[in-house]
């Protein structure tokens, strides 16, 4: 008998064994993501730098010391996806609560944007189903407007300045 350990004391040891692998193998795990994620980071930088290049190069070239429209254009693209982004994530997370849903779907409205479908992740659909998915999300708005009630979400959010919010 004194030769045996308790069969707890080798259920703890290779418990604590296990344990031991896992952590070991999640570090390895991270620390090569890291290093994925500074290479991907100076690439990058790298791109940025080549692009303000081309930028001031194709402006050179056109005689223009300012943005030019296609430039102008690419920002109010970027602006608009990062727009339908947020406004899709908005409504993805608010969509379990009516009352708010039903608050934010009448001032995307009265704003004039149009209110993203919400699918599963992976799952997009035609242009032409969201569109006729917003217009009818916009019918049942504009049914549900005078059931409105002011809700107050207790959720602060930073003043949006659009020269300063650029997905850049």
């Amino acid at each position: 008998r004194g030769d045996k350990p308790p069969k707890a004391v080798v259920s703890t040891q290779s418990t604590g064994a296990t344990i031991t692998g896992q952590v070991g193998d999640a570090e390895s795990r991270l620390e090569m993501g890291k290093k994925q994620h500074s290479d991907q980071m100076s690439k990058l930088d790298r791109v940025s730098k080549q692009l303000v290049r081309y930028a001031r190069e194709v402006r050179t070239n056109k005689g223009k010391t300012t943005h030019t429209k296609e430039e102008d254009d690419i920002d109010v693209r970027d602006m608009a996806d990062f727009n339908k982004s947020i406004s899709k994530d908005l409504v993805g997370s608010i969509q379990s609560y009516p009352e708010a849903f039903s608050t934010l779907s009448n001032l995307l409205y009265q704003a004039n944007i149009p209110i993203p479908s919400v699918t599963g992740p992976g799952t997009g659909g035609s242009r032409a189903s969201s569109r006729a998915s917003s217009s009818s999300s916009i019918a049942s708005v504009r049914s549900d407007v005078s059931s409105v009630k002011s809700v107050t979400l207790g959720v602060t959010s930073p003043t949006l300045q659009l020269g300063k919010l650029s997905p850049k």
